[in-house]
């Protein structure tokens, strides 16, 4: 007996859809954890004191962003920022730039990867200490 091919096919598709949803629902929540880690530890880099902030775009995306800078030559710098966002299939994605740049400048090249699952903060907290680096010497090279 042959079996019916689209049957198949439709039993496969349904048996993924149903273990991304699930795992597009862990990582939304593990994102809610992540966005509140990120708070702490802009809070913590910068003893408290900065134009840093976490945005929570959606559930399923937050950014961490810098605010306006002044520069000597430049003018205003728009500040870097990082996209943290979740993935129909349940990855989550960390991208970042860390240039300053002249206010309605679009060229802005982005970094990103894929957060390890298996420890979501312990895969973030090196990114965001390399973000928060070398955003902070990227500025200190512009406002000159």
């Amino acid at each position: 007996m042959s079996t019916n091919p689209f049957e198949e096919a439709g039993k496969k598709y349904l048996d993924r859809a149903v273990r991304e949803s699930a795992s597009h629902d862990q990582a939304v929540e593990a994102l809610k954890n992540l966005a509140s880690f990120c708070e702490t530890g802009v809070s913590q880099f910068y003893s408290g004191k900065s134009d840093v902030y976490v945005n929570r775009v959606s559930d399923t995306q937050f950014q961490v962003c810098y605010g306006y800078r002044p520069s000597k030559h430049r003018g205003v710098l728009s500040g870097p920022y990082a996209q943290v966002v979740v993935f129909p299939d349940g990855k989550i994605l960390w991208a970042h730039q860390t240039e300053w740049q002249t206010v309605g400048s679009c060229e802005r090249p982005f970094h990103g990867e894929v957060l390890d699952s298996t420890d979501y903060t312990g895969a973030i907290t090196p990114k965001l200490i390399v973000f928060f680096t070398e955003s902070e010497e990227d500025y200190r090279r512009n406002i000159v």
